[in-house]
């Protein structure tokens, strides 16, 4: 059984998006965050970021893309329909009961990653079982609207908190 983790980028001042140029995924982040990835068993994300992520990643080489584009996807929409590009499917039926089912039929961990309204709705549910969170100083966009005192910030990397 697999557990599901939001993991995003976030400024301090709680911006997730636009993802700007304070990302960088190198270094102790990188190679974490890439290790963390490469041993999952897929990604959970919502419509936006997955349109966004499949506008992108396929037409992209080296490593993170050698990674990420084979990997399983399943996207939570109530607007897609159909069968889906990118090793995508559609999450069925409830969110509860389509995230429970996905947890039970994996043997790694699934990620979230962005999906700002989707990740949102996961976490009301209940259904987000970790967090993980990289920083940086600040931007501009939408703030994260979750209360991220769910546990003790533990040290992962020279840069960085897993929550």
């Amino acid at each position: 059984m697999g557990k599901l983790i939001a993991t995003t980028q976030a400024t301090v001042d709680g911006v997730v998006d636009p993802v700007g140029e304070w990302v960088q995924a190198d270094g102790d982040h990188g190679d974490y965050s890439f290790e963390r990835q490469a041993s999952s068993s897929g990604l959970v994300l919502g419509r936006k970021t997955y349109e966004g992520l499949a506008g992108y990643w396929p037409s992209q080489s080296g490593k993170w893309a050698d990674m990420v584009n084979p990997m399983p996807k399943y996207v939570g929409s109530t607007t897609l329909s159909g069968d889906l590009e990118w090793n995508a499917s559609l999450l069925e039926g409830r969110l509860e009961d389509s995230i429970s089912r996905l947890k039970d039929e994996v043997d790694g961990d699934l990620f979230v990653h962005g999906s700002g309204e989707f990740a949102y709705a996961l976490a009301e549910k209940g259904l987000i079982d970790a967090y993980e969170v990289y920083s940086g100083i600040g931007s501009r966009g939408p703030r994260w609207m979750l209360d991220l005192s769910v546990g003790t910030p533990s040290p992962t990397c020279a840069g960085g908190w897993a929550i």
